[in-house]
């Protein structure tokens, strides 16, 4: 079932996906419950651990933990040992294996009137979904979801647009400047003349072939170099019906844009979504359906979820194969990842007393995951933002767009301190409030 609403400004009406019924419900007291959605084995309820897939939301719907949409296994919790929060071990051994269910947990059996900074506010109810894997050794046969994933169809049509569960359960904020920005500027590139005016004092950027890459010496400086996806697998194959055939069944995680500033910001104030990626290409689709021109007038009805940062080669090894990673360029980061590793195994031996280093085989598919974690996938609809920051700790980064086109503003490092940073982090590498499409950037950031 769904419910439908629509902004007094916008031509858009927005479809809302109702959330799905519980089978039963389990009240431990007043303000905390146990609500199941598909019901366990039956047999004996946990003793002594559980492992568990579980997504930790705020009351807000707003995502701060994620083991699947992490790329991670279920999480083990162990049980009478003061080992995690109260309200996740009472609600725990109401469940037995192979149940999915959400634990509504007041904060005084969460994390209390601490909280975790810029994570959890203090006293905060917590909602966990919780899918019981593992019960004391035994092991469930079957993976199962809280919630069916979204069909495609009837997601969008003319005049609405439709947002599934996964997305509607999130409270979002107002649309941000930096889309709305963004939306001017392209509705701009049109008009005569005012590209140019938005760019006049930008500086071309240095293109080379692959051939010439190796020559280049300007280490403080961008630069474009073709032909870098010649002989790429992804070149040939990848589109958003690859992902979903491909990928996706997997669970990621969604962003209002990023980065998120953490000494400045709070988590909520950003919010994360959690869905297949099957669902997010879904809606990626429909919103490029009904708002193709990125209206400003449609801004809060299509917002433009980013899901960025996946460390997909890391946890898809058979991934790998569809890119080669720059070589024309000297990259040390294999290297001092080994040399970490060394400094680890030395640090264990001399702390540890028979300690057993891993086999070399072991030891090396350590280094190239590791390495692997370095190289990230992006996916999104045209308008998804990356606030203005500083890449990779000051790294060098390496972006190439398989599909579709990228807008990148790049300042240089002597422009550091004209660009607005944060109160208290003057050189360091933080970020920044500075819009550069903004009409007016000129004078408020002079």
């Amino acid at each position: 079932s769904s419910s439908s609403s629509s902004s007094s400004s916008s031509s858009l009406s927005v479809l809302l996906d109702a959330p799905p019924k519980p089978l039963c419900v389990v009240k431990l007291e007043e303000d905390f419950e146990v609500r199941v959605f598909i019901e366990g084995t039956g047999a004996a309820k946990p003793q002594n651990f559980v492992e568990a897939h579980l997504v930790g939301r705020l009351p807000s719907g707003c995502v701060f933990e994620s083991t699947a949409g992490k790329g991670q296994g279920p999480m083990r919790m162990e049980l009478g040992r003061n080992s995690i929060i109260p309200g996740m071990e009472r609600g725990l051994r109401e469940l037995t294996l192979g149940s999915v269910a959400e634990l509504h947990i007041p904060g005084r059996l969460g994390y209390r009137h601490i909280g975790v900074p810029r994570v959890v506010p203090p006293n905060s109810t917590l909602i966990f979904e919780v899918e019981l894997v593992n019960v004391d050794g035994r092991k469930v046969e079957q993976k199962s979801r809280v919630v069916s994933e979204s069909a495609a169809e009837g997601n969008a049509q003319s005049n609405s647009i439709r947002h599934p569960w996964w997305m509607a359960r999130v409270e979002r904020p107002k649309p941000t400047r930096y889309y709305l920005s963004f939306g001017r500027h392209f509705a701009s590139l049109g008009a005569e003349g005012k590209w140019e005016k938005a760019m006049h004092r930008a500086v071309p950027i240095v293109r080379l072939s692959r051939k010439e890459a190796p020559r280049w010496e300007d280490e403080n400086a961008p630069c474009i170099i073709a032909g870098v996806q010649d002989g790429w697998k992804s070149k040939e194959a990848w589109n958003f019906d690859w992902f979903r055939q491909h990928l996706g069944s997997l669970r990621q995680l969604a962003k209002w844009q990023g980065p998120v500033f953490t000494k400045q910001e709070n988590l909520w104030d950003s919010p994360v979504w959690e869905c297949s990626v099957r669902e997010y290409l879904d809606y990626m689709a429909s919103v490029d359906v009904v708002d193709p021109s990125c209206d400003a007038r449609n801004a809060d009805a299509c917002p433009r979820l980013y899901l960025n940062g996946w460390a997909a080669f890391k946890q898809l090894p058979w991934l790998r194969e569809y890119v080669i990673n720059p070589t024309f360029i000297g990259d040390i980061s294999g290297d001092l990842i080994a040399e970490n590793e060394e400094l680890r195994e030395c640090f264990m031996q001399g702390l540890t007393k028979g300690y057993q280093a891993p086999p070399e085989e072991e030891r090396r598919q350590g280094i190239d995951d590791e390495y692997w974690e370095l190289t990230k996938l992006f996916l999104s609809p045209k308008g998804a933002i990356t606030r203005l920051h500083f890449d990779n700790g000051g790294a060098h980064g390496w972006l190439t767009q398989v599909r579709g086109r990228k807008l990148f503003i790049c300042y240089p490092p002597s422009d550091t301190d004209n660009l607005d940073p944060f109160a208290g982090d003057e050189g360091l590498m933080n970020g920044t409030w500075l819009d550069p499409l903004d009409e007016q950037v000129d004078t408020e950031w002079p």
